[in-house]
């Protein structure tokens, strides 16, 4: 029995059409697609802090669901925007 040739068919073109370009500019989630916003980088920063007050820090960020750095940088915030309003 004989071996029969794979069939061979025209490859498509890999130039996209004028049609499919108007299709792709004229979708709406490529529209006015507003940039993505980036956050401002932390800086990290090393501070001491007597095991005390490191454990009532730990406790009232798992009291309050969160990291024991976010509830550092709430403090300082807070602590900060205190103080200019006086």
């Amino acid at each position: 029995m004989a071996l029969a040739k794979r069939p061979t068919f025209p490859k498509p073109s890999t130039a996209p059409s004028r049609a499919a370009d108007a299709f792709i500019e004229g979708a709406h989630d490529t529209v006015g697609r507003a940039p993505k916003q980036t956050r401002e980088k932390k800086q990290k920063i090393s501070v001491e802090l007597y095991p005390d007050l490191l454990e009532a820090v730990d406790a009232l960020a798992h009291q309050l669901h969160m990291s024991r750095a976010a509830v550092i940088s709430l403090a300082c915030s807070d602590l900060v925007e205190s103080k200019l309003r006086k």
